[in-house]
C-alpha cells in the first residue's frame, strides 16, 4: 500500500489519533460471541439479545444476570455459566495482531498523541493493554460501556480541545460510523474473524479509509516520515 493521498494528508494534519483495541491491535473473543451462544441455549432470538446489548448495556454482571434469568432450567444456567467463564479466560489472554506494535511504533516516531479508545470492562481492558505492552504506548487510555456520537465526541473535546482527529477501528457500528462529522479521517479495519459487522455499508464516503489490518498502514506512515526527513 502506498502512501494514500487521504492519509498523507492526515499524518500532515491531525495529531490526535483514536485506536480500538479489540480486533484492531489484539486478537480476543468479542462478547457477541457470548450472545450467539446464549441465544442459542436459552432459544431468545440473537438480534433481540444483540438489540439489548447495545441499547441497554450496564456492565458484564448485569448482563449474565439477565441471561441466567432466561435459562429455563439449571442445566441452561450451568451452560450460560461455563460461556462466560470461557469468555473471561480467552479475554484475559489476548494475543497482538501482526503489525499493532510497528503501527504505533511509526506514529508515536511522527509525534502523534496516541488515545486508546475502548469498549469493555475496565480492569480487563487495562490486563490487556498491560499484559501485551501495549499501555505504554499511548498518552491516554478511554474504557467506555457505549461507543457513540455522544461519548466519542466527550472524549474528543476532552483530548483534542476542538482539534482534528482520526478514528481508527475494526467496526463500522461503533467505531466507524459514530466519529462522522467529528473525526477528520476515518480508518476503517475490515479483517476480523470475529466480526459481526452486519450493518456495514456497501460504499464509503471519502472520509473512510479501507484497510486489512494495521500493519497496512505501517510503510505508508514510514515513507511519509522519510519523505518528512528529505523535504
Amino acid at each position: 500500500m502506498d502512501v494514500d493521498e487521504r492519509l498523507e494528508r492526515w499524518l500532515q494534519e491531525v495529531d490526535y489519533w483514536f485506536i480500538d483495541l479489540d480486533g484492531t491491535l489484539v486478537h480476543s473473543t468479542p462478547y457477541r460471541q457470548v450472545l450467539k451462544t446464549v441465544s442459542r441455549i436459552v432459544g431468545v432470538p440473537y438480534d433481540k439479545l444483540l438489540r439489548r446489548y447495545r441499547d441497554e448495556w450496564e456492565g458484564l454482571d448485569e448482563a449474565r444476570e439477565f441471561h441466567y434469568s432466561l435459562a429455563a432450567n439449571d442445566g441452561q444456567r450451568d451452560d450460560i455459566k461455563v460461556t462466560y467463564t470461557h469468555y473471561a479466560t480467552d479475554s484475559h489472554s489476548p494475543t497482538v495482531i501482526p503489525g499493532s506494535f510497528a503501527f504505533l511504533e511509526a506514529l508515536r516516531a511522527l509525534d502523534k498523541c496516541l488515545v486508546c479508545y475502548t469498549r469493555g470492562i475496565h480492569s480487563w481492558q487495562m490486563a490487556k493493554l498491560q499484559v501485551t505492552g501495549l499501555s505504554e504506548f499511548f498518552h491516554d487510555i478511554c474504557i467506555v460501556t457505549k461507543k457513540d456520537i455522544e461519548t466519542i465526541q466527550t472524549h474528543a473535546m476532552r483530548m483534542a480541545y476542538d482539534k482534528p482527529i482520526v478514528m481508527v477501528g475494526n467496526n463500522f457500528v461503533e467505531d466507524i460510523a459514530p466519529a462522522r462529522g467529528i473525526a477528520l479521517g476515518r480508518i476503517y479495519v475490515t479483517h476480523d474473524p470475529h466480526a459481526v459487522d452486519e450493518r456495514r455499508p456497501s460504499k464509503f464516503s471519502d472520509d473512510i479509509l479501507v484497510i486489512d489490518t494495521v500493519n497496512d498502514l505501517v510503510r505508508p506512515i514510514i515513507q511519509f516520515r522519510v519523505a518528512q526527513q528529505k523535504s
